[in-house]
């Protein structure tokens, strides 16, 4: 019933009079559902009579995991953008946040997006189903406003990381570039550090796994921009991650989830600097508090608190020029001894990623 609901509010991006139109003209396409990835599907849909001089283009799409997007681009006439947008702006901020199931309002002004002048966010808190998490991202360009609405997951991303993506697909496609974004197939020896089902505690079973492109990484921040200068300086070079989540019946004090991603730099020093980093932001993304330095071995960091999920503890290891995240939550009991036996199966599995 649930997820009949998030798809149905999936129709309420944004109340105002400013999105009744629909029209396709060439210059404001929308993306191909090959284009979201793998598996992605769009769905049809019965809209207004087109307006000539208030074009627009809406695209909903279905994902393989059930997860679904919704796409706009608008063009309203150019004397009145400014008033549109900021209608549909104190819409985004007020009145979707009552549309998203466990609603909050997410850093509605920032981090900024390269080809918008303006942006708008608003998240959900994760649910109980992962894929009703939801977010709305606005965007005001140029000449249009541009809209992101994802229920689920996008590309190994959610909530606002997934729906600011998704703009940053609509931009590149109005200028006539592609954006990398998608992910792409992990790295040989990277994979090889990933624990399998067998490698982790019993009851779980695979979700996802795949690599973040070095477009997607900096999704992943609470301030991309920021995060895009930063690991350019200490040369991220490539990603591989795997899921898993908890199947059937779960046991009392045993995971819901486990998450492991591998980040490769170029250096051993670039994978030292960044760690601190990422811990923080993950930490600051996810009202999580940093364990004393004094608590942790050398080359490691640890982030721990309570998510909407239960408690999470997410572990940082720093493994030469490779640098190892792995979150585990537990819904009922402490997740710190589980994410060290998964860090512990990472650790094992060292000798098989050649030097540098």
């Amino acid at each position: 019933m649930k997820q009949a609901i998030a798809i149905v509010a999936c129709a309420l991006l944004v109340t105002s009079h400013a999105l009744a139109q629909s029209a396709a003209p060439a210059d404001h396409v929308l993306p191909a559902a090959e284009d979201l990835g793998p598996g992605w599907i769009e769905l049809t849909s019965t809209l207004p009579a087109a307006n000539p001089t208030y074009p627009e283009m809406r695209g909903w799409y279905a994902g393989p995991d059930g997860s679904r997007v919704v796409l706009l681009i608008s063009v309203p006439p150019a004397e009145g953008l400014d008033e549109i947008w900021e209608e549909i702006a104190q819409s985004v901020e007020a009145d979707s946040p009552g549309a998203l199931f466990n609603a909050e309002h997410r850093s509605a002004t920032s981090p900024p997006i390269a080809g918008c002048s303006s942006v708008r966010r608003v998240q959900g808190l994760p649910a109980s189903f992962p894929v009703l998490t939801e977010a709305i991202t606005a965007c005001r360009a140029s000449d249009a406003i541009l809209h992101a609405r994802v229920s689920g997951a996008w590309q190994g991303l959610v909530g606002t990381a997934a729906s600011d993506g998704l703009i940053q697909i609509l931009l590149a496609g109005r200028s006539g570039t592609t954006a990398s974004i998608a992910p792409v197939a992990p790295v040989a020896d990277l994979v090889g550090l990933l624990p399998s089902t067998s490698e982790i505690p019993p009851g779980l079973t695979l979700e996802s796994e795949g690599a973040l492109t070095a477009d997607a990484m900096p999704l992943t921040f609470p301030v991309p921009a920021e995060a895009r200068d930063r690991l350019a300086n200490w040369e991220w070079q490539e990603n591989a991650y795997r899921s898993f989540v908890a199947a059937g019946g779960r046991p009392p004090g045993a995971p819901s989830a486990v998450e492991i991603s591998l980040h490769r730099f170029a250096s051993d020093g670039g994978a030292a600097a960044a760690m601190p980093y990422f811990a923080e932001a993950r930490a600051e993304a996810r009202g999580l508090s940093l364990v004393p330095s004094e608590s942790t071995p050398p080359a490691e960091t640890a982030v721990i608190g309570k998510v909407a999920e239960g408690n999470e503890a997410t572990l940082y290891v720093r493994l030469g020029n490779v640098l190892v995240r792995v979150t585990v939550v537990v819904p009922d009991g402490p997740a710190d001894y589980v994410a060290r036996q998964v860090t512990n199966a990472v650790i094992a599995k060292r000798a098989q990623l050649p030097a540098g």
